[in-house]
């Protein structure tokens, strides 16, 4: 079979093949691959609890697997599974100019319309995996988890599109993203959601979403003594930047390092039930503000919360909805993520 490859795509790959040359040290049992400040790699002891890399792809960096594929100019890492083992993923570059396959239509009057990207919130990295999407109203959402979607669709492009979905009075869409039906269930049901325009909106709000394991709500679960697979979770991450524009929330604007010594609050006073994460997999119970990692974790109150940040000095966030989702008979907990902004 021919393959036919795009310019950009091509020099990525042979800038990939050339970084990982002859610098990767071959890391026995019990040890994995660490980089150094200098971008040299070494073999040290895994640590109790240390996610487990794959040393032949990743290197263990900021207490994550990170892809050594370097992506030359013009393109985007982008996850996708490995056609060798259905329990890995891989990483492949792709052309920064393709086409976009979800594009929104512009909304009438009374509509609003919604797109993003889908990422793998362990990684960081862009997904390709095959989710389902379902776009909601959120106090719909809260209050009867039976309740149909307003929109769905089940694809593996690494992206979603809604278009033209009617307003609801409370203005507040949420976008979940969960294991198609009849596939393994090793997501939890997992999301974002935002506060729309109740007046004429002409555009297409933006909102990347992540998807989360199971396993990794696990071990927050345990590091902190609260029962997130059950109560849900809210997790906020403040951005080093500002949004692009108002209708905004993409991840690619919300890069780790992220801003260290905020304190949650929500609905005007800290969140103390707040707890603060390390890397994507860990929280340390006796954090009582972010980390460089960024994000805290949060039980809401069962209600459409509003939350924002206090500190760092000199720094003012920006305002905005948030919710978790308990357990519900046979309706797993939900997982919200949001992004916060400087102002």
């Amino acid at each position: 079979m021919n393959r036919v490859f795009s310019r950009p795509l091509f020099v990525a790959l042979a800038v990939a093949a050339s970084a990982t040359g002859c610098r990767s040290p071959i890391c026995g049992a019990g040890t994995v691959q660490l980089e150094d400040n200098s971008g040299e790699l070494h073999c040290v002891a895994s640590a109790t609890g240390e996610r487990s890399c794959d040393a032949e792809t990743t290197v263990f960096k900021n207490g994550l697997c990170v892809s050594k594929t370097i992506c030359g100019p013009n393109t985007l890492p982008h996850l996708v599974p490995d056609p060798d083992d259905g329990e890995k993923t891989r990483v492949i570059c792709i052309s920064a100019d393709r086409t976009d396959d979800c594009a929104a239509l512009n909304p009438g009057p009374g509509e609003v319309s919604i797109s993003g990207s889908l990422y793998e919130w362990e990684s960081g990295q862009k997904s390709m995996r095959k989710v389902r999407f379902t776009a909601h109203d959120g106090t719909v959402f809260l209050t009867d988890r039976a309740a149909p979607a307003l929109m769905e669709d089940t694809n593996s492009k690494g992206c979603y599109a809604f278009s033209r979905i009617p307003k609801s009075e409370n203005s507040v869409l949420a976008v979940v993203v969960d294991d198609p039906a009849g596939e393994p269930d090793d997501l939890q049901l997992g999301g974002a959601s935002l506060q729309v325009s109740a007046t004429g909106d002409s555009g297409v709000y933006k909102l990347d979403l992540y998807f989360v394991r199971k396993t990794t709500i696990a071990a927050w679960s345990a590091d902190s003594g609260t029962d997130y697979a059950t109560l849900g979770a809210f997790v906020p991450c403040f951005c080093n930047s500002t949004a692009s524009g108002p209708r905004n929330s993409l991840l690619n604007e919300c890069h780790e390092p992220r801003v260290k010594d905020v304190e949650l609050t929500r609905n005007g006073s800290a969140a103390t039930s707040a707890k603060y994460l390390v890397n994507a997999n860990t929280i340390h119970p006796a954090l009582s503000r972010t980390t460089l990692q960024g994000c805290a974790v949060d039980v809401a109150s069962g209600t459409i919360d509003m939350y924002t940040g206090n500190g760092p000095a000199m720094v003012n966030w920006n305002t905005m909805t948030g919710m978790s989702a308990p357990k519900a008979g046979i309706h797993d907990a939900a997982v919200f993520f949001s992004r916060f902004y400087r102002k």
